[in-house]
């Protein structure tokens, strides 16, 4: 119980505490590393207003939309000529509900145009309709032409990973007048997905990390020159991960309708033929899949303090999975590899605690006893201790396995609960999906019921605490009733697995 309420507040207070930390690297000067986000003052005295809105060339509908499908090993992707955009991304290993792949962009009309993935904008008049000139297994390109400028987009979807490159041509005429692009992509929507919050993604070359920013917070900032610069949700990943050709002098982001985040690349000002090179993630936040793509997106899996430990974990589940092909399983193998190494520490804490505990009303006597002389308690209470050949440190020792496991469950709350893999993967019978609540709320009842079970064993507990222990099982049943079914079971299974320690306890330590 102690560990429960221990591990549940330590939790909020890292969450809060790491988002106050995130948000203080924001700075507000000009001068500012490449790859540091900066705040944009509202009357832009010291610079340039963010400019998120576009002003389209083409004000009707002059042309049918024309759709081209680019199939690999890993995306099934439709590209349109309205605006030479990525229309649709679909991810086949990536299942959702009824075995559907996954898709993070969505199709978008002519009237909802400015929500268009790979959009590029003008300052002046945005060219909407393009013309498909090549294409071929994995690559596609699109030109059109404004105002003395032809504009050429050119997508290379790398066969089996998750990188999307996009070249970008600008070729003057002689009538042509300066202009500044700027490339808009959202931030990755999966409907299906219940709770699903957007954040802002950027790499801090100063500290070499990856940071996340809450998306209403990030709306007001700037960030010059970003190396990586993009959107997160709670599964995947879109963003920005490579500039060499120095396209993007700040990005900043746009918010659409009520959930919706848009991430903004502004290019140089361009008067003269230029031509730029773009590499960006579009896939899950998996190890191993942005790990082949860019080391530094692993970043974004940051599980704040205890984000090493939630990262051996997350390899240690995978590895489990491997043998048992199920991750209600793999979830439960886990849980007795953490626990095993332990158990001699464990075992021993708990006799100690236990024999703490049948001394408890004597102790409570010699206090009462001697409450006015503590020279006199103190001595009382060391014989005490010696004719039961116990140490009054034996207390601490009994909370080691406790303290051990504090950073353990946290860090498992944290994996369990974001973990891509388990979403739609099913357990056992009713079980069809480890990061939904159980349907039928079997696992959080045997889970209050196993915390019943495991109060029995508390020794020199008083009629009223019994009372209040009562309570216990109840309140912790309710509070994971709509928690994913994979850190129920995870939980159920440590406390099965405490009761087994209980009675080993008994027959290799009888009191």
């Amino acid at each position: 119980m102690v560990a429960m309420l221990l591990t549940i507040g330590t939790y909020l207070a890292f969450q809060y505490f790491g988002q106050k930390q995130t948000d203080n690297y924001r700075v507000q000067v000009t001068d500012v590393a490449r790859g540091q986000a900066y705040h944009v003052p509202t009357q832009a005295e010291l610079q340039a207003p963010l400019n998120k809105e576009i002003d389209f060339a083409d004000k009707k509908v002059s042309r049918g939309e024309g759709l081209t499908s680019v199939e690999t090993e890993l995306y099934s992707a439709q590209f349109s000529n309205y605006g030479g955009t990525l229309s649709d991304l679909r991810f086949k290993k990536r299942l959702g509900r009824e075995h559907k792949p996954l898709r993070t962009v969505h199709h978008k009309d002519f009237f909802a145009r400015e929500e268009s993935c790979f959009l590029l904008a003008l300052e002046d008049a945005t060219p909407f309709f393009y013309d498909l000139v090549e294409q071929s297994a994995s690559k596609l390109v699109y030109s059109t032409k404004s105002d003395g400028w032809e504009i050429r987009k050119t997508y290379s979807i790398a066969p089996s990973t998750y990188e999307i490159t996009l070249r970008l041509d600008f070729i003057p005429s002689g009538s042509a007048k300066p202009i500044r692009p700027r490339l808009f992509y959202p931030a990755p929507m999966v409907p299906e997905v219940g709770y699903d919050v957007l954040n802002a993604v950027s790499y801090n070359g100063e500290k070499e990390r990856i940071e996340a920013l809450a998306a209403d917070s990030a709306l007001s900032d700037a960030w010059k020159m970003p190396e990586v610069l993009g959107g997160e949700n709670r599964y995947f990943l879109h963003t920005l991960r490579s500039d060499d050709d120095h396209f993007t002098q700040r990005g900043y982001y746009k918010k659409i309708g009520a959930h919706g985040l848009t991430t903004i690349l502004e290019g140089p000002l361009l008067s003269q033929k230029s031509s730029y090179k773009l590499s960006l993630y579009f896939g899950p936040k998996d190890i191993e899949d942005m790990n082949a793509v860019d080391e530094r997106l692993e970043g974004v899996l940051s599980f704040g303090w205890f984000s090493l430990l939630c990262k051996l974990l997350l390899r240690l589940l995978g590895w489990l999975y491997s043998y048992c092909h199920n991750w209600g399983f793999a979830i439960i193998l886990l849980t007795l590899v953490i626990r095993l190494p332990f158990l001699p520490i464990s075992i021993r804490g708990a006799h100690a605690m236990e024999q703490h505990g049948r001394l408890r009303p004597k102790v409570e006597r010699i206090n009462q006893q001697y409450r006015g002389d503590v020279a006199q308690r103190n001595l009382a209470l060391v014989q005490l201790y010696r004719e039961h050949n116990l140490s009054p440190a034996g207390q601490i020792v009994g909370c080691l396995p406790f303290l051990i496991d504090i950073p353990i469950m946290m860090a498992l709350w944290r994996v369990l609960s974001s973990y891509m893999d388990l979403y739609q993967a099913p357990f056992v019978l009713w079980i069809v999906d480890l990061s939904s609540k159980d349907p039928f709320y079997v696992l959080p009842i045997l889970m209050g019921l196993s915390i019943l079970w495991t109060q029995r064993f508390t020794p020199g507990v008083s009629e009223k605490q019994k009372a209040i222990m009562i309570f216990m099982p109840l309140i912790m049943t309710a509070l994971f009733a709509n928690f994913a079914a994979g850190l129920v079971l995870y939980w159920l299974t440590k406390n099965i697995l405490s009761i087994g320690e209980h009675y080993l306890r008994k027959r290799i330590l009888p009191a």
